[in-house]
């Protein structure tokens, strides 16, 4: 049996004055999410993101937060998955 990750990326824009606009919503889920499971985001300077590290229904999930605009978070994405 093969063990898999799960990768949910929340996509926002990591600076202040978008905090409370709906660019973050997606930061806003992974927030939720990390919150409901008794996770915390830590910044992986490796993956220019800030990742969780949770587990649902036995399942590793790694939430992950790029901290690049929305239009280049596809980079620490990338990297995430390619680790």
């Amino acid at each position: 049996m093969s063990s898999h990750l799960t990768v949910i990326a929340g996509l926002g824009n990591p600076e202040a004055r978008y905090a409370r606009t709906l660019h973050n919503a997606g930061f806003w889920f992974a927030d939720a999410l990390a919150s409901k499971q008794g996770g915390d985001f830590r910044l992986e300077k490796r993956f220019d993101a800030e990742v969780c590290k949770i587990g649902i229904a036995g399942s590793d999930v790694w939430l992950v937060k790029p901290q690049r605009f929305m239009n280049l978070s596809g980079g620490p994405i990338r990297a995430v998955l390619d680790y």
